[in-house]
């Protein structure tokens, strides 16, 4: 019996060490997407017609694995980006490349939290949720602005490091 036993948890350890595994090398191809993208950005902002430099903050990353009940899912996980820029404005790319823009001034956080499965030995980006808060004042808190929620195609339509998190398992 106690052989049983013994082969039993080396057979549950196992088998949750593969999907593990597997979550964690694309969590970190993720965490490297968000490294190799430029601290600096100068963009023009159709919307506010204007002209943004972001001073980009290390991304900031935490995901959980767990067993399921399901036959079809055995694991569920999630992936929760969490990434902040200063920012600063100006009328035209030259102006705004000059920008002296502080790492605490006014500011934009973004929180995505990605839901995934593992279905058919493999990873399924299932879904999201995506929140944003604002630094409106300078050294004070991020207030948050509102959520929406994503589908898997909304996420994997998406543009910048977090499209590139998931360009190799398209």
């Amino acid at each position: 019996m106690k052989t049983l036993a013994v082969v039993l948890v080396l057979f549950c350890a196992n088998s949750f060490a593969e999907p593990l595994k597997d979550f964690e090398a694309l969590v970190s191809q993720c965490r490297q997407s968000f490294e190799n993208r430029s601290v600096v950005e100068v963009d023009f902002v159709e919307r506010n017609k204007n002209w943004v430099k972001r001073v980009w903050s290390p991304m900031k990353s935490t995901y959980d694995v767990k067993r399921t009940d399901s036959l079809v899912s055995p694991f569920s996980a999630f992936l929760e980006l969490t990434d902040s820029a200063a920012f600063g404005t100006a009328p035209d790319a030259l102006a705004a490349n000059d920008l002296d823009v502080p790492a605490d001034g006014k500011g934009i956080m973004q929180i995505r939290r990605l839901d995934f499965a593992y279905q058919d030995r493999a990873w399924v980006l299932t879904g999201g949720r995506s929140s944003i808060a604002f630094r409106r004042v300078a050294g004070g808190p991020f207030v948050p602005d509102g959520y929406t929620d994503l589908t898997r195609d909304q996420v994997l339509k998406g543009t910048g490091p977090i499209a590139r998190c998931f360009s190799l398992g398209r």
